[in-house]
């Protein structure tokens, strides 16, 4: 029995392993998104921030 969960396990992550390849390499797309990519620069899509990401005052030294 445990050899052959062991065999599902393995069949499940090769499985899983050729769908990423697949999504990465656009052979395959997931629902709702279709149509080419576009590129972009990463700083037009998004907010850039740097530093820490709560302010200072959130931080104390007792529990």
């Amino acid at each position: 029995m445990i050899e052959g969960l062991e065999r599902l396990i393995a069949k499940k992550r090769l499985i899983k392993q050729g769908a990423m390849q697949d999504l990465l390499t656009a052979k395959r797309r997931l629902p709702g998104f279709s149509g080419e990519w576009q590129a972009a620069l990463v700083g037009t899509m998004l907010k850039m921030q740097v530093g820490f990401a709560f302010s200072s005052q959130h931080f104390t030294q007792s529990q």
